[in-house]
């Protein structure tokens, strides 16, 4: 329904702008729903539930559970590989002399997400091997990781950036998942920084002469 003064063309762009944010509400909220209760628990229900709208919404964006997980992993990675590629542009900026802290300070800023998000990007890798659909996108996200990993290895000297840029994804991802079985403060200090170093100077040795 158009407002006084509105003609149909003004008041389209309008109408498109509200369908394009309740659908984003309802990734959203599906991406919620995955981290606390799991994949088994996404239903138009329970996500319309914590979107706050009604099940036929959320059926008239997302038709099938299928095409709602596609579209949550979907929007969950765009939004990753869009600060990926804010961190690349920083790494971009410095030199092969690069200071290693602010390295790898400014990766470990691009991959921190929130705890419930982890946990939801894990469930929904996990699926990637039952739903074909989810696969791409999962790989997408893979791949974004090794790209920011691998100018970062390149940026600190390495000349086996390729190589070492899948050893440094598979880590990082392995201690993301321990965190969520294990958090305990001291995790980070006692095996993860040991363990990320030990892989950086495998790759990139600090003495390179």
């Amino acid at each position: 329904m158009t407002q006084p003064g509105d003609t149909g063309v003004e008041a389209e762009p309008r109408r498109n702008a509200r369908g394009a944010a309740r659908r984003q509400a309802v990734i959203d909220a599906a991406l919620r729903v995955v981290g606390e209760k799991g994949i088994a628990g996404v239903t138009h229900r329970a996500v319309a539930a914590e979107a706050g709208i009604t099940p036929g919404l959320t059926t008239y964006y997302f038709p099938t559970v299928d095409s709602l997980l596609e579209a949550t992993l979907g929007g969950f990675v765009e939004e990753e590989l869009a600060r990926l590629q804010q961190a690349m542009a920083v790494l971009e900026e410095t030199g092969p002399d690069a200071d290693r802290g602010a390295v790898l300070g400014a990766v470990f800023q691009a991959v921190a997400v929130e705890p419930e998000q982890q946990v939801a990007q894990f469930e929904l890798y996990l699926e990637s091997a039952r739903r074909p659909g989810l696969r791409k996108v999962a790989r997408d996200c893979l791949l974004g990781y090794a790209a920011l990993a691998r100018l970062a290895l390149t940026r600190l000297g390495s000349d086996r950036a390729d190589e070492g840029s899948r050893a440094f994804v598979a880590l990082l991802d392995g201690i993301a998942l321990q965190q969520i079985v294990d958090p305990d403060p001291s995790f980070i200090e006692r095996v993860a920084l040991p363990a990320v170093l030990a892989v950086l100077e495998t790759y990139a040795p600090e003495d390179r002469g």
